[in-house]
């Protein structure tokens, strides 16, 4: 399985239900993503800025998406 580290800035479409964030659709590199599931979330902390992970499945792919909660971006990890 081939793996690449990136952290580029991504547009993410979200859903927020019942206090959760569910991220929906992505673009990246010119190309929009329709997420097909969201297989974990977790919490962590850089430097003290809480960020949200979110491991998603979009077009038979998996992803790892970061959300940094104090700069507001989300990234493509």
């Amino acid at each position: 399985m081939k793996q690449e580290r990136l952290r580029e800035p991504i547009d993410v479409a979200v859903w927020f239900s019942h206090g959760n964030v569910i991220p929906r659709h992505f673009r990246w590199a010119n190309r929009t993503y329709a997420v097909d599931q969201v297989n974990q979330r977790w919490t962590g902390k850089n430097g003290g800025i809480q960020i949200r992970y979110f491991a998603v499945s979009a077009v038979g792919n998996a992803y790892k998406l970061a959300f940094n909660t104090k700069e507001l971006n989300l990234f493509q990890k």
